[in-house]
């Protein structure tokens, strides 16, 4: 079936995706493996299934879904490109659709690509192993990439390149040996390696290498990196019911727990980069539920609490002040990027989560991205007249008032250009400078170009991007 999906991200475009069940599809009485399958440049996802899988009993035993891919193919790898949905996107969302639609086996969810394809199937593992239960790549090549993600998500390559056997050595210095490839590998050898391979749902040992901005998270544990070459690892000692988290480039790190993990009945010791926590961790609903409402949990893989440890001494005394605390905010504003769909869709998360003030510095760097954000500026208050914004109707009403011919003549003011202003400033337009209509104060070109970058003045003080958010947490 050929069908096109729209909503999201994709808007009125759609995203048009493929699927196969199988024969004798019977949802009530089985779950099924599911292989995303992505085409070679320019092959419909139709004829790709058609194709490239004939194999009768992996056509009786799986389903099939094939998302049609962005037209640039250096889009491929990324979730969100200049604002749309990137080749990442598509396999995502594609992935949604099937696992809402039919019945699944969350354990056995694969993603596999052909051709040209092969990087985005490796790139999608990678910002997401916890998805997968393997990486498949036919008839194609990698591109470059690290294996440090890739420590519980085993991958398999037949026919491919250099860069494949590259990777299967780069895996196996790494100690994770779980890349085969295969030169002649055929369809049959895919699918005996698919059955061989379920998800390993609860690894012992995490690691979470973050890319820009992709991934943050991967299985039990999310961190929230500060730095361009962090990474962290985490591993689970069940016998001492312990967890140990090296990281580093990292603030926090978060933990998803349950007990097939560690014993939540008996106090839990975690040492972060070598400060030592030892508590009790309670089970929590209302987290069990949000959790598998954002997707963090799955069917097979439910997680009953969430956890935050500080991973810096910066951070741990930001969180004992009672500011900076929100790490799962801070992540998700990180991992959001200069992406406007991403900011949006974190402001709304912040509501429904009833976190107003982080709403607030989630649109306020949408609007620094798109100043004409309607959603945005709506959200906020904000009020327009002609292409100017004003962030309540309050400064608007008092500035109406204030360009009134008779109220501006009984202030000794000119008009300039449309405009009602003191004589004097008339030579600081002839400079270039602009008025801020709300505060009065005049900006220099350079002004403007720091205020665009993110930069915040208070009274006459400048203050850089990355400390901003100390303003509303009333450290500045």
């Amino acid at each position: 079936t050929t069908e096109t999906f729209r909503g999201g991200s994709f808007g009125d475009a759609g995203l048009k995706l493929a699927y196969r069940l199988p024969k004798g599809y019977e949802p009530a009485a089985q779950s099924y493996p599911l292989i995303v399958t992505i085409p070679d440049v320019d092959v419909e996802p139709a004829h790709h299934l058609r194709a490239n899988w004939k194999l009768r009993e992996l056509l009786d035993g799986a389903i099939l879904v094939c998302p049609a891919m962005p037209k640039t193919r250096a889009e491929w790898p990324h979730v969100m490109v200049a604002g749309r949905p990137g080749g990442l996107c598509h396999v995502l969302s594609a992935l949604r659709i099937a696992t809402e639609r039919f019945a699944v086996d969350p354990d056995r969810v694969y993603v596999a690509g052909r051709g040209k394809g092969v990087p985005a199937a490796v790139a999608a593992g990678n910002v997401s192993p916890q998805l997968f239960a393997g990486v498949i790549g036919r008839a194609g090549d990698l591109a470059d990439i690290g294996p440090e993600n890739f420590r519980s998500l085993p991958t398999y390559f037949a026919g491919g390149g250099a860069r494949a056997t590259a990777f299967r050595d780069a895996v196996d210095d790494a100690g994770f040996r779980n890349c085969t490839t295969e030169p002649t590998g055929n369809e049959r050898d895919v699918w005996n390696w698919i059955r061989e391979h379920p998800r390993t749902t609860y690894p012992d040992q995490v690691t979470v290498t973050p890319g820009n901005p992709f991934p943050t998270r991967a299985y039990w544990l999310r961190v929230s990196p500060i730095a361009s070459d962090s990474t962290t690892t985490a591993t689970i000692q069940r016998s001492s019911n312990s967890i140990e988290i090296v990281g580093e480039g990292v603030s926090h790190a978060i933990l998803y727990l349950n007990d097939a993990l560690i014993d939540l009945d008996q106090p839990v010791r975690v040492v972060a980069n070598g400060v030592v926590h030892e508590a009790l961790i309670p089970r929590s609903l209302p987290t069990t539920l949000e959790l598998l409402h954002d997707g963090t949990s799955d069917a097979s893989s439910v997680y009953v609490c969430e956890v935050v440890f500080a991973m810096t001494e910066e951070a741990a005394s930001l969180s004992a002040t009672g500011a900076g605390g929100d790490a799962r905010f801070e992540q998700r504003l990180g991992s959001a990027g200069d992406d406007p769909d991403l900011l949006w869709s974190l402001h709304q998360w912040c509501v429904s989560t009833q976190r107003s003030a982080s709403s607030a510095r989630a649109l306020q760097k949408l609007l620094l991205i798109d100043p004409d954000h309607e959603q945005a500026r709506d959200a906020l208050g904000h009020e327009r007249l002609g292409d100017r914004w004003f962030t309540s109707r309050e400064s608007l009403e008092r500035y109406r008032k204030g360009q009134e011919p008779d109220v501006a003549e009984s202030r000794g003011l000119v008009e300039y250009k449309s405009q009602w202003m003191h004589a004097d400033e008339r030579a600081l337009l002839t400079k270039r400078w602009t008025k801020d209509i709300e505060s009065g104060q005049w900006l220099t070109p350079a002004d403007r170009k720091r205020l665009a970058s993110g930069w915040v003045r208070q009274d006459l003080e400048w203050i850089r991007p990355e400390e901003t958010g100390r303003l509303d947490q009333g450290l500045w």
